[in-house]
């Protein structure tokens, strides 16, 4: 008998083995992220229209993680941006006296004076502009039309008459990103510095080829939730299935609200965090004619936001 014929055979199929066992663990151990989330416990509950829910990951794409998801249809929600610059509220008590049923907080802003640091527009007026070096990061807008949210390119080669012509087409727009997924596509949102990409608590907004749209605030600073970075964003994206969906200022920020819930996650600060302009939803049958973000009433005068030079102004990631 060939004993060396016998050990090479068994060596060869020790290796198959080891290396059918690695890919079958890899399948069951992690890295299947869209059944993971398919199959959690979120508790969803279900408050005038709008699913929430959340939940606590030991491993999500590689760390631990807590993430909360709220997601309506836009044919029974409308979805609007609400603004009132130099705020001194968070993004619970702006959405509660816009009339909201659910809120995320916007884009970013200057934290010294609560004012919008990108471009927005509110009734076809220029609100804030976009300091130079948030193009880095903002390279999408969020338009509102008659309720219903959508998600375009943008840069500092966006024109002022194309800014005009979105003024007219939006009831409101604001400039914010990175862009994570557009039609479907998964775009490259590695962009804005390693600083900015590395993993931080997130918000983001999108929305389905079938017009469920997606609120989602991911925590993190925290040692049971570290939080994501763009990479992990774009793949959350993807395993929900949400094929238009950008990134909207984060940190410190990233707060989710629910009427009669409150503050669902976890803001990273310890409590809400004042914004100047946030994203709500309330029910159609319940939204008033206003186009500039008001439910209920009117909304307060908003005050231009005019900006410092160049790098003079304070944002969270």
């Amino acid at each position: 008998m060939n004993f060396s014929f016998v050990r090479n055979s068994l060596r060869q199929r020790l290796s198959i083995l080891l290396i059918l066992f690695a890919v079958t663990a890899i399948a069951q151990t992690g890295n299947d992220y869209s059944s993971i989330l398919a199959s959690t416990d979120w508790g969803w509950q279900n408050h005038n229209g709008v699913y929430f829910g959340k939940a606590s990951f030991d491993d999500l794409y590689g760390k631990p993680q807590r993430i909360s998801i709220a997601m309506y249809p836009d044919s029974t929600m409308a979805t609007m941006l609400y603004d009132k610059e130099r705020s001194k509220q968070g993004t619970d008590t702006l959405a509660a006296e816009a009339g909201a049923t659910v809120a995320i907080n916007g884009s970013y802003f200057n934290m010294s004076n609560r004012t919008s640091c990108t471009a927005l527009w509110i009734d076809g007026v220029e609100i804030a502009t976009t300091v130079a070096d948030e193009y880095s990061r903002c390279n999408g807008i969020v338009g509102f039309k008659d309720g219903i949210l959508s998600i375009e390119p943008y840069s500092n080669a966006t024109t002022a008459s194309q800014l005009a012509a979105w003024g007219k087409k939006y009831d409101a727009f604001v400039a914010t990103g990175p862009l994570i997924r557009m039609g479907g596509v998964s775009m490259d949102a590695n962009i804005g510095g390693e600083g900015f990409c590395g993993p931080h608590p997130r918000s983001m907004i999108g929305k389905r080829t079938d017009g469920t749209v997606y609120m989602i605030v991911v925590e993190g600073r925290m040692e049971d939730a570290i939080g994501f970075t763009m990479e992990n964003m774009v793949a959350l994206a993807e395993d929900l299935d949400i094929t238009d969906a950008i990134n909207l200022d984060g940190g410190g920020s990233s707060t989710l609200w629910v009427s009669g819930t409150g503050v669902i996650n976890r803001p990273s600060g310890g409590s809400v965090r004042n914004v100047p302009n946030i994203i709500i939803a309330c029910s159609r049958t319940d939204r008033n004619t206003d186009t500039n973000g008001s439910c209920t009433h009117d909304t307060p005068t908003n005050e231009p936001a005019h900006q410092d030079a160049d790098g003079d102004h304070e944002t969270d990631n």
